[in-house]
């Protein structure tokens, strides 16, 4: 039995008699109970750019931490030179505007890249190359190439340029080489360092190879100073050290007067060591000059340092020439005895109350002197009462100029009291026939009657007695060394006394141990200079003493027999002696010029003559 099922049941009632009967208490607030909802959609979007911003700007910051702030990089230039061996050089290609030039210079071009590319430590940073000129010989390119360098690794790209040789030839030796590249020999490379400096009134620059004074200047580098002044101004420069390679096919300096590297320009190419003692002074001819320093890959030295400064066009030292008057009075070349300036002439008069010189030259009336002379052996008179003087100097390698004095003479005794050489000086009447070149042509040692205290030599000159078997040549006849006793017929007396046969004389073994049997043997390329040689113009030393003048060209170059003065002169009024000159040695591609000069005999009256240089 299902006890759910007995009983009475519970039967509701209808809806219509619940609803009446249920009552429903009143509700709260819906919307307070209502839950409470996030932000709206603008909300979210805010959010996210900011959050988006966030992440943006960290990862910024990272990526130019580790990469940017890491990735400086440097320009380097190097530049070099190539020997094309399989090109013949033209003519169009001196010419960078030549359709000739652009194809050789795209083809070298292209190749360096090739070069380059054979290096990791090149290939990676290079950037490109320009050639700058082609010179002869097959073909010799000469190129500037550029490199972007991280910080830190300047010194591995050095290093790999040092090995372009071992590149250039792991290039040709490339067995997919184009049939018509280039085959190249003697690729030279070095570092190009450029810099630039503009000096103002008051102010003092300075220029000086890198790591002066502390280090040598780096190895296989290539340096320029481009040195500007205000407008019209020149630039002054001014050495106080100078020590670089005796050799300047290794290491030198060039001045330029201009802003470019033009060798029509060249004002002066140094190298070795000068002392602070010389004066080492440049002017420009404008407001720019350039210097630049080349050195190779051994023997570097100090260096150099230099004053850069700019002086007002036309103010004193700059410019010369004008009108001189009195009797006696000087004047010098521009910044003498410092070096003068390119592109200038100067026009002197002088008024009493002709070898040719291509390029840097004097000219005394009409008459052209260059070259160096020594001090004292240039004098030139005058027909009259006036005297021009012009000095000129061009555009490339510039010298320490001249010296000059001027004086008013009497035409019928222009040495009064005092002997006249051939040259035109004036010495005094004692030191004639002293046995001394006092003159400096020798004009006052020759047809001479030597005295009791002078030794005759049978050449004609005279000699001071104690010269006489002193073991040195003296007469440059062997006059003052005979009869001197000491030693048997058949022999000879050496400088120390020593007596040794005569055959033994010159045979090129010091026999006596003094060396003196072996002097005046004639010319000769291997003799040292010593204090008992003759040390000729070209730097070659003979054995014979005192070999000036005396009628015999002991030397090579026949400097010995130079300034001997032969000729008779004009008539003349005005004298002008050129105490020092020192004008470019490249000034002319001939000799100084005859000796003397070519003019009609006159009599009782002052002459003129030049003295070549030596």
């Amino acid at each position: 039995m299902d006890y759910m099922d007995s009983g009475l049941r519970y039967t509701p009632k209808s809806d219509k008699d619940w609803d009446n009967s249920v009552q429903f208490l009143p509700a709260s607030d819906n919307k307070k109970l209502e839950k409470k909802k996030g932000p709206g959609k603008v909300g979210a979007v805010i959010g996210v750019v900011i959050f988006a911003a966030v992440i943006a700007l960290m990862t910024g910051l990272l990526v130019w931490h580790f990469h940017f702030r890491n990735d400086v990089r440097l320009k380097k230039m190097y530049s070099g030179s190539m020997r094309i061996t399989n090109q013949v050089f033209e003519d169009a290609y001196e010419k960078s505007n030549s359709s000739e030039f652009k194809v050789l210079a795209k083809q070298v071009t292209s190749q360096l890249k090739a070069i380059y590319s054979k290096s990791p430590h090149l290939a990676k940073y290079y950037v490109g190359s320009t050639v700058q000129a082609f010179s002869e010989g097959s073909v010799i390119a000469y190129y500037l190439s550029e490199f972007k360098v991280p910080a830190g690794q300047e010194a591995s790209v050095d290093k790999a340029m040092s090995t372009m040789e071992k590149l250039v030839d792991k290039e040709q030796r490339f067995m997919s080489r184009p049939a018509n590249s280039l085959v190249l020999e003697d690729v030279i490379s070095s570092e190009f360092l450029k810099y630039s400096e503009h000096t103002k009134t008051g102010k003092m620059g300075q220029i000086q190879s890198p790591g002066f004074p502390n280090s040598p200047y780096p190895p296989n580098t290539f340096i320029q100073w481009q040195l500007r002044a205000d407008a019209n101004h020149i630039i002054k420069l001014e050495f106080d050290t100078m020590n670089l390679e005796e050799n300047c096919t290794n290491d030198f300096l060039k001045i330029y007067d201009s802003l470019v590297a033009i060798e029509s320009r060249v004002m002066e190419e140094m190298c070795g060591y000068y002392s602070p003692s010389e004066p080492m002074t440049y002017l420009s001819s404008g407001n720019v000059m350039l210097v630049t320093m080349a050195s190779n890959k051994e023997k570097n030295y100090p260096g150099f340092r230099a004053q850069v400064s700019q002086i007002r066009s036309g103010s004193k030292g700059t410019t010369c020439g004008g009108q001189l008057t009195g009797e006696k009075g000087t004047f010098t070349s521009p910044n003498f005895p410092n070096y003068y300036p390119p592109q200038t002439s100067c026009q002197w008069s002088i008024k009493e109350n002709s070898k040719s010189c291509g390029k840097d030259y004097v000219e005394v009336n009409g008459k052209k002197l260059c070259g160096e002379k020594p001090d004292g052996t240039v004098t030139e008179t005058s027909s009259g009462n006036t005297m021009s003087v012009v000095f000129s100097s061009d555009a490339s390698y510039v010298d320490r100029g001249f010296n000059a004095s001027y004086e008013a003479i009497d035409v019928k005794d222009p040495c009064p009291q005092q002997f006249q050489c051939r040259n035109q000086r004036c010495v005094r009447l004692a030191l004639k026939c002293d046995g001394w070149n006092d003159c400096g042509d020798m004009s006052d040692e020759l047809n001479c009657k030597c005295s009791t205290k002078h030794i005759s030599c049978k050449n004609g000159l005279c000699k001071p007695m104690f010269w006489k078997c002193d073991g040195v040549d003296d007469c440059g006849d062997l006059t003052d060394e005979q009869n001197c006793g000491g030693c048997k017929t058949g022999q000879v007396t050496c400088k120390n006394a020593k007596c040794v046969s005569e055959k033994n004389r010159c045979d090129g073994t010091d026999n006596c141990g003094d060396g003196s049997d072996e002097l005046d043997c004639g010319r000769s390329t291997d003799v040292s200079c010593s204090d008992l040689t003759y040390r000729c113009k070209n730097n070659v030393c003979i054995s014979k003493v005192n070999p000036e003048c005396d009628g015999t060209p002991d030397c090579d170059d026949g400097s010995d027999e130079l300034n001997c003065g032969t000729s008779r002169c004009r008539p003349s009024y005005l004298v002008s002696d050129v105490l020092n000159a020192s004008l470019s040695p490249s000034a002319s591609s001939s000799p100084a010029g005859p000796n003397g000069c070519e003019l009609p005999p006159t009599s009782g009256t002052a002459t003129s003559c030049n003295t070549p240089a030596r």
